[in-house]
């Protein structure tokens, strides 16, 4: 006998929310990390002086890389001739490209529209 699963789904009841599971534990994990509701561990930075927490174990991971440089993680380099910048989040890198180098990559980015634009017409 098959087990219809559609009825075994557990459905977000918050407003403009279509989270859904079959499994009653990851609702109420959702529940908690992204509506405040009902119960869950906080996870703490454990660096002096430092008051980060979150609900999600990996984000403090996350954030003892980008600010207090323990563990691992991404180094993202320019690459843009003569340039030694680096960081460790990406969209720093992003934000530096276009602050540090717009003209050249608006160029290209400009040759790559027209390209396009001719393919098209």
């Amino acid at each position: 006998m098959e087990m219809d699963l559609e009825k075994k789904k557990f459905n977000c009841v918050e407003n403009h929310c279509s989270y859904s599971t079959n499994d009653k534990s990851n609702l109420n994990k959702h529940l908690w990390q992204v509506h405040d509701l009902g119960k869950g561990q906080i996870f703490l930075c454990m660096e002096e002086c430092c008051n980060f927490k979150a609900k999600i174990k990996n984000d403090v991971k996350i954030h003892l890389w980008n600010v207090h440089s323990i563990g691992t993680g991404d180094i993202f380099y320019c690459e843009e001739k003569d340039c030694d910048y680096e960081t460790k989040r990406k969209g720093d890198l992003k934000t530096h490209l276009l602050n540090s180098h717009k003209n050249e990559h608006f160029l290209v980015l400009k040759k790559i529209v027209n390209m396009i634009q001719k393919k098209m017409s």
